[in-house]
This record gives structure tokens, sequence and C-alpha cells, in this order.
């Protein structure tokens, strides 16, 4: 909060793989002048009705988890966890907001909560490569 947005720009490759039934993202870039590379997972429960998520990188040794639910309003899938914090150590909450906004184009929005408050710590948009 209160600093200026830092911008970067990466590749992402997702594939369905496991009978279809997940996909796999595999993002590749720099950040602040470092290699960056990231993997999420996301599937549907059909058991618990919600959408999952994980993520790990070559940032941190550690693996978030969210889950979250379809609102076809708005085209976007919202996501809810719990993630470490390195600094304090501790789990935080954390938001993650992903909005199709057409068959080219998707943004994701994370949120997290620090003091109480919740803010945009960061905003991504994906577009199709042609």
């Amino acid at each position: 909060p209160g600093t200026p947005a830092m911008e970067s720009t990466a590749n992402v490759t997702n594939d369905m793989y496991m009978a279809d039934h997940y996909q796999k993202s595999i993002f590749s870039g720099d950040f602040q002048g470092m290699p960056f590379q990231g993997e999420s997972m996301t599937g549907y429960d059909n058991v618990k009705k919600v959408f999952m998520n994980t993520w790990i990188d070559n940032m941190s040794t550690g693996v978030m988890y969210s889950e979250g639910t379809w609102n076809e309003a708005t085209k976007s899938i919202e996501f809810k966890g719990m993630a470490t914090d390195p600094m304090a150590g501790k789990q935080l909450p954390f938001r993650e907001v992903v909005t199709y906004t057409s068959n080219d184009s998707y943004k994701m929005e994370m949120y997290n909560t620090m003091n109480g408050k919740e803010f945009k710590s960061m905003e991504v948009v994906f577009t199709r490569k042609k």
C-alpha cells in the first residue's frame, strides 16, 4: 500500500491434464529484475462444489491454496485462502478474483489483508497470443 505499481511482462502456458479435470498454468518472466517461474493448478471439486487453486513459485517455498465460487453476473471466480507471510511467519488471508473478459483475455486481481485492512497487491491481465 502507498507505493507505485511495478510493471512486468511474462508468459503463461495453460494446459488441461488429468483427464481434463485440471488446468495447469506455467508462468515465466522477470520480477524486479530476477527470473520468475510459477505454476498453478485449477480445478473444480464436484463434491464440495467449489473451484480450487494451488500456486507455487521460485520466490518462496510455500504452497498457496484457495477455494472459490463462480459468479455468473461478473463472469468471475472469487478465490479465498490463507498464505504464509514470510516476514511475519504467520498465515494471512488473501482473496483472488479471476474475471474472464473475453475468449482471448482474463484478469487476475490479488488482495491481501494487513492490519485488518484489505488492499490490492497485484493485477495481471492475460491476453492470448495469436
